[in-house]
């Protein structure tokens, strides 16, 4: 558990230096539940690895209010949580909506033997239509998750999806003191 608060504790120093150097609007996205991932499932007799997703939501269940903390604490702070991990769900739960039919295989073989055996098997050809599918490798979502992701991150109207507003809204939001006490990054005459 105490490493759960110091990656927190990073994570937030990391936010805390780059708002010290003027950036006002951030998008924070959560982390994805891997213990179901073609490659642990391998791993494990065809079953999800819980302590790897355990894992996740334990860290995502204090990511938002240190974000919420953040944002109380600090003038003008603005951020999106983007729930990566039950988007990726809700997609993986009801493939066809989305257009996917496999979501347990990968498009290409892994060998699975080691850390490394998670990537595609160097000179196998992968699947001919990748947008079918969930899983790129043992690891890598495809393409066509991500473009789903990003959607919703950026106009979703569920809180849920996006907190405390999507992408586009923040993304329009007027902060009047963007850049006082920041440093300058201007050295010319521009």
């Amino acid at each position: 558990m105490i490493s759960l608060y110091l990656l927190l504790s990073y994570l937030s120093s990391i936010l805390q230096s780059a708002y010290d150097f003027g950036a006002r609007k951030f998008v924070v996205f959560n982390l994805l539940q891997t213990g179901c991932d073609p490659y642990f499932k391998h791993h494990n007799n065809g079953s999800c690895v819980d302590l790897l997703n355990e894992g996740s939501t334990l860290f995502n269940n204090v990511l938002k209010p240190a974000l919420e903390n953040l944002s109380e604490d600090l003038a003008d702070f603005s951020f999106v949580y983007v729930n990566t991990s039950g988007i990726i769900n809700e997609i993986i739960d009801d493939p066809t909506t989305y257009g996917l039919k496999v979501t347990s295989g990968s498009c290409c073989f892994f060998s699975g033997a080691n850390a490394t055996g998670a990537l595609c098997v160097e000179g196998d050809e992968p699947c001919l239509d990748r947008s079918i599918y969930a899983y790129y490798d043992g690891l890598h979502l495809t393409e066509k998750l991500y473009l789903h992701l990003s959607a919703k991150a950026y106009s979703s109207e569920l809180q849920t999806e996006a907190y405390p507003f999507n992408v586009e809204v923040l993304a329009n939001l007027n902060i009047s003191l963007m850049l006082t006490g920041a440093p300058s990054f201007h050295t010319g005459d521009h």
